[in-house]
Order: C-alpha cells, then sequence, then structure tokens
C-alpha cells in the first residue's frame, strides 16, 4: 500500500451539480422512473466527477412534476451549480439505484418565469438561438 495515500470521507463534502441531463427516455430496466435527472456531481474538490440519479424533491409525483416543468419550459440549466447531498436505500439491492443525490439548494423557482439563468440567455448567443 502506498505511504502517500489519504482516505477521505466524501459523503461529508459538500457537493454540487457540474452539468446535468433530464432523462425523457430510458432503457427497458428504467422506463417507469423517466423522466429522471442524471446529474454529474463533484464532491468537495475531487479533480473528477460521478454520475448518478438528482431527485429534486423526496415525493416522487413532486419530483416528475418539477421535470416536467423544467423540460416544458426548456429551464434544464437552472439544475447546475445547486447543492446536492447523497442519500443511500435503506435496504441496498447493490445496484446503481442504492444511491442517489437529493437537491439540498433552495429549490427552483417554479413558479417565477423569469429567472437569473433565463436572463443571461437571453442576453447571450444562446438566446437568439431560442435556447431557453
Amino acid at each position: 500500500m502506498c505511504e502517500n495515500v489519504e482516505w477521505l470521507d466524501y459523503i461529508k463534502q459538500p457537493a454540487h451539480i457540474k452539468t446535468s441531463s433530464i432523462c425523457a427516455f430510458a432503457g427497458k430496466a428504467f422506463i417507469d422512473e423517466v423522466p429522471f435527472v442524471l446529474g454529474f456531481i463533484q464532491m468537495g474538490e475531487a479533480k473528477t466527477v460521478m454520475s448518478s440519479v438528482v431527485k429534486l424533491s423526496e415525493d416522487p409525483a413532486e419530483n416528475a412534476r418539477m421535470l416536467n416543468r423544467l423540460m416544458k419550459e426548456r429551464r434544464h440549466l437552472e439544475l447546475n451549480g445547486l447543492k446536492v447531498e447523497p442519500r443511500f436505500a435503506e435496504k441496498p439491492l447493490y445496484t446503481v439505484r442504492d444511491l442517489w443525490f437529493q437537491v439540498v439548494d433552495k429549490i427552483l423557482r417554479l413558479n417565477e418565469r423569469e429567472t437569473e439563468t433565463t436572463r443571461i440567455l437571453n442576453h447571450s448567443p444562446l438566446g437568439s438561438l431560442g435556447v431557453r
């Protein structure tokens, strides 16, 4: 074993969504779970990211409602940078579903159409392409 290795407990490190995608389609194993967010999560000062499911709400119906609204309004970029915390299944099945990340930042202002992200996009070259 290398003497210069230091093990860190990254569960206690601050984490955020580096980038993400709202998945509206999935393979057979995940089709019942769409839509869902697949986020690339940066934990602490790690130089790498990990991909995992991100939940906006612990209530599955509310989570789906929020995701559908984000997709409809093309506001998916608002997920980037949100703070998240890891969550683990109470009874692990030893699958990718045993770990997910829960958004702990103040949840997106879904009742307000105008947000900082849309204001920035409206005044950027992306805004002229219709990206919102």
